[in-house]
């Protein structure tokens, strides 16, 4: 005996099709969810352990930028987990940068002299931002995020700002005047 469903399913309609035809800004989670730091407050559990999200590719980031560029994208956000674990986020920060503005969400943990000088070359070629907010005891090593700064501000032609609960570089009058 064959049973038959009790309602038959209606057919598909497809969908209406519009055209994409400009892109504001363009955000790539460029380690997943993979960071040097598990902190409490962090929107996409991010943490050292294996990923939820993996990485992307080194290619799949340029072929977005190439896209986003081509559909006039406006400005380029780096995030993750911590986009510095990234082996590749320089030279991919320096293609975004001859794309659009480019911001890199950062805990600063991991720029070293040899990152600075490196953010200091590209900062040279074109303005750039990176955001870096300390939330204090909420994250493990607290402070950790502040005590990065200084290695940036002087070689990178940026102004460091810090408080209790932000500190974040955004480009100096020099970067800001080409």
């Amino acid at each position: 005996m064959t049973h038959q469903p009790a309602v038959t399913p209606a057919p598909v309609a497809s969908a209406p099709q519009a055209p994409f035809l400009g892109l504001a800004t363009l955000w790539v989670q460029i380690t997943g969810t993979w960071c040097n730091l598990e902190c409490r407050h962090c929107i996409n559990a991010s943490g050292p352990r294996t990923p939820w999200l993996k990485p992307l590719d080194g290619e799949t980031i340029r072929r977005a930028i190439r896209e986003a560029e081509a559909l006039g994208v406006k400005e380029i956000y780096f995030t993750g987990g911590e986009p510095f674990l990234h082996r590749e986020i320089l030279p991919l920060l320096e293609r975004a940068l001859e794309a659009a503005p480019t911001t890199v969400l950062t805990n600063g943990t991991l720029i070293g002299p040899e990152q600075a000088d490196a953010l200091a070359a590209l900062a040279a070629r074109a303005p750039y931002s990176l955001e870096n907010r300390d939330h204090g005891r909420r994250a493990p090593r607290a402070g950790r995020h502040a005590r990065a700064l200084p290695r940036l501000s002087p070689r990178a032609g940026c102004r460091a700002a810090a408080t209790q609960d932000h500190a974040g570089l955004r480009p100096g009058p020099a970067a800001r005047e080409r």
